[in-house]
């Protein structure tokens, strides 16, 4: 997708324009996109230096009739047993679904949003840290902690 962006859509669009690119992780594919829209020296503002994307991180978007997502999650789920995964959730109700699905069929998950006390929240996310839950099912609350100070 980045590379369909930095060779087709990239050179037809106007040399005036402002280009912004916000993310939480910048991985390879983002750097290409990223060398391919800039025409000048760009601005770059690093929240938090300190912290690297690690190399084996992998970040995926995937078109699903709404009708499949959950049976899709739980098939990646099955196929990656040996791995950590963070779901996202838009709503925290849609969170507390997922969790209680996953729950209902064995997965070791943990849930992560709003409705949940603080010491519930730390409590999740030591869960995860820990890999006593592999699967960790959140909102952005998730973003907003600091997990190397857990």
């Amino acid at each position: 997708m980045q590379q369909l962006i930095a060779k087709v859509i990239i050179p037809h669009v106007s040399p005036n324009r402002q280009t912004l690119l916000f993310s939480a992780t910048m991985t390879s594919d983002l750097e290409v996109l990223k060398a391919a829209s800039i025409r000048a020296a760009p601005f770059i503002y690093d929240a938090n230096p300190t912290h690297t994307t690690v190399d084996t991180l992998r970040q995926s978007y995937i078109f699903l009739p709404v009708l499949m997502k959950e049976l899709y999650l739980v098939h990646l789920l099955q196929q990656h047993p040996e791995i950590s995964i963070i779901v996202f959730t838009a709503k925290r109700r849609t969170c507390q679904y997922v969790f209680q699905m996953l729950k209902q069929l064995e997965f070791s998950a943990t849930p992560l949003h709003s409705a949940l006390s603080q010491p519930e929240r730390l409590a999740s996310i030591q869960r995860f840290k820990s890999s006593v839950s592999r699967i960790l099912v959140c909102t952005d609350v998730a973003s907003r902690y600091k997990y190397d100070k857990c």
